[in-house]
């Protein structure tokens, strides 16, 4: 039997998808499957015996061991699931996740290592190409972009040398707009027979070390010239079809400082490159442009506008179809610097406080307020502005755009409402289906199947046998009709039905009362129920509601008290309320549930002491009834000691 469940085990341990080792209390690779090697390089031979540390990154080394030491002293306080830095077998660091499980009964431990280099990578270039698209529309001129382009390249790549060649053809030259190299240090050169030129002949990226390099030599396809490079990697940059240049890196000791991945992030970044440059283009046909703005400005649904950057920041542009959207003509916006700002909402102007530190800081902003209408009403705005620099990077004007969303946010606040009242809805009418199919079915059940008994046994049974059935008959129609009677009260609340009486009551009198109903059911139990009478303190309360209340919660104290047991009523009043608190010896309930007790989407019910049912419906009509008197009630109770239910209620109508 140990050998088969070995063989199953082993049959799991190489079945799983992740890199997994089987290690001792020492960290020594006692076991490794298959995907070790598909992950790290390294053979099974080379891994069993080894300390699973020794592989990590120096910087990952420190927090292992001390999770390990910790692990050692108390599983439960160290971490099971981290990442760290791994060594693969050919030098490189590898992202993992570690996830380590120890085998109960044993000092050994599972740990399982899942490879997310290269999904952290794609993040990487992800975030790198957001950075470089919002470069493209900030950067005043191809050397600024440039730069930014090796900065963000060089968190995923190596890019200390680096350099943009542009071609002349007039001249058969490269220019260099951007050369950043550790060696050489030049502004342009003859393209001829250059490795750059011959990614410009090819039209194709070329990854290539120093063999290959001289092969190519040999071929007669380019002339070597100044420092070798052990690797080099470059890139066309290609502009309606045409090839203009090439982007390249290359490193002068590290042959394995390039892969293939490096060179397909580097044809991705061209194309922004290229787009960068194609954008001078673009000044050609400027004034064809500005007519064609000007139409689009005013047949815009957003209103476009222009401000200082300095001073009052007074605008000095306001597109026309402002009047549409607010009803103001635009230059009144430009006559009056404080325009903007003396008609925002009161309750917005705090909003908008950080409006301009965060502009100049970030150089955008996004905002919603509200603004006033010219006929006085409000509307919501989206106000989304961008700061513009001149060619030294000093900040002169600010752009943006403001759109009406006035149907949007009305939208959502009624989406949010109903989805409230839906999620309320869901959870009453589960409830009710729960306590009409099982609570409110099993009393009729006990009267049907006993009444029936009743008939078969008509003359035949004697009367003690008839009386008990009887009994058992009137008091399942009685728990009946009280939870139907809870029912329709609640549901009269729910539906603004409830007929809310308040009145001037002793509260005394009306405890004393339930007590005394109460005290057969408590008598069964052995239960001491204990009512000390106070003075006669008035409450402003409705008496029907509040009779539910105190039955409720002592026929839960009852249910929940054990043979034996005491339950105690107390009043303690304020000068402007009461408080009534019944206490039991019982169960008690955990902290967690507590929070259940009076929310009708847990449908949370435990049996009582004596198997009794129910339905959990009665503390969340407690609540209801409370509620609406204006006082509250809540619970404080501890597993096995028992539970304190207190609730309070207003001393006169006006409080």
């Amino acid at each position: 039997m140990k050998l088969k469940e070995e063989q199953i085990f082993k049959s799991i341990f190489e079945a799983t998808g992740t890199a997994t080792m089987l290690v001792d209390e020492n960290t020594n690779i006692l076991m490794a499957n298959k995907e070790c090697f598909n992950t790290f390089g390294y053979l099974n031979e080379e891994l069993i015996g080894q300390s699973w540390t020794r592989f990590a990154a120096p910087e990952s080394l420190e927090e292992m061991l001390k999770n390990h030491k910790l692990r050692r002293k108390n599983p439960e306080l160290s971490l099971k699931k981290y990442d760290v830095k791994l060594i693969h077998k050919n030098g490189e660091n590898h992202d993992v996740i570690l996830d380590i499980t120890m085998i109960p009964g044993t000092k050994q431990s599972i740990v399982s290592m899942l490879d997310i280099t290269e999904l952290k990578r794609s993040q990487k270039i992800q975030d790198i190409l957001y950075s470089i698209s919002n470069a493209v529309l900030t950067t005043n001129n191809l050397k600024e972009l440039i730069r930014i382009i090796r900065s963000e390249l060089g968190t995923v790549i190596d890019t200390t040398n680096f350099f943009v060649a542009l071609y002349d053809e007039k001249t058969d030259r490269f220019l260099l707009p951007y050369y950043h190299d550790e060696i050489d240090n030049v502004s342009s050169f003859p393209a001829s027979k250059t490795i750059t030129h011959y990614v410009i002949e090819t039209q194709k990226p070329l990854l290539a070390n120093l063999e290959d390099l001289k092969e190519l030599e040999r071929a007669g396809k380019i002339k070597l010239q100044g420092t070798d490079s052990h690797v080099w990697l470059g890139v066309p940059l290609i502009v309606d079809k045409k090839v203009i240049g090439a982007m390249v890196v290359q490193n002068y000791t590290n042959e394995m400082a390039y892969s293939h991945s490096d060179r397909e992030l580097l044809e991705i970044i061209s194309l922004h490159v290229s787009l960068a440059i194609q954008r001078k283009k673009v000044e050609e046909e400027l004034l064809i442009a500005k007519e064609r703005l000007h139409y689009l400005v005013a047949n815009n649904p957003a209103v476009l506008f222009s401000s200082k950057a300095f001073g009052d920041f007074g605008t000095t542009f306001m597109s026309e179809n402002v009047m549409l959207l607010l009803g103001y003509e635009a230059c009144e916006f430009m006559q009056d610097s404080n325009f903007w700002t003396n008609r925002i909402h009161p309750d917005d102007v705090e909003r908008i406080a950080d409006y301009f530190p965060i502009l100049f800081e970030k150089g955008h902003h996004i905002v919603e307020y509200r603004f006033r209408h010219k006929d006085g009403t409000y509307k919501w705005m989206r106000d989304e502005v961008r700061l513009v620099k001149d060619a030294q990077g000093k900040p002169f004007e600010i752009v943006g755009f403001w759109i009406d969303i006035t149907g949007r946010k009305h939208a959502d606040e009624k989406l949010k409402e109903s989805e409230a009242k839906l999620r309320e809805l869901n959870a009453t009418k589960d409830k009710l289906f729960s306590i009409i199919a099982h609570d409110l079915r099993n009393p009729f059940n006990s009267i049907l199947g006993f009444s029936e008994l009743l008939i078969e046994d008509a003359g035949k049974s004697d009367v003690k046998e008839s009386e008990k059935y009887l009994g058992i008959i009137n008091s399942s129609a009685q728990n009946a009709l009280i939870l139907l009677d809870d029912l329709l009260d609640w549901a009269r609340l729910q539906t603004g039905q409830g007929n809310f009486n308040p009145q001037k009551l002793i509260l005394s009198s009306i405890i004393r009362e339930i007590v005394e109903a109460s005290s057969l059911a408590a008598d069964i139990k052995n239960i001491s129920l204990n009512y000390n009478l106070t003075d006669e303190i008035e409450v402003y309360a409705d008496k029907n509601m509040i009779k539910t209340v105190l039955r409720n919660l002592i026929s839960n104290a009852i249910k929940f008290t054990n043979l034996g047991g005491n339950i105690k009523v107390l009043v303690s009043s304020t000068p402007k309320q009461v408080e009534i608190s019944i206490s039991d010896n019982g169960l008690g309930i955990d902290k967690g549930e507590c929070k259940k007790l009076f929310d009708i989407s847990t449908n949370f019910t435990i049996p009582g002491t004596a198997n009794e049912k129910g339905s959990g419906f009665g503390l969340v009509l407690c609540k209801e009834f409370v509620t609406e008197h204006g006082g509250k009630i809540w619970v404080e109770s501890e597993k096995g000691k028992g539970s304190d239910f207190k609730f309070t209620l207003p001393l006169n109508k006006s409080n």
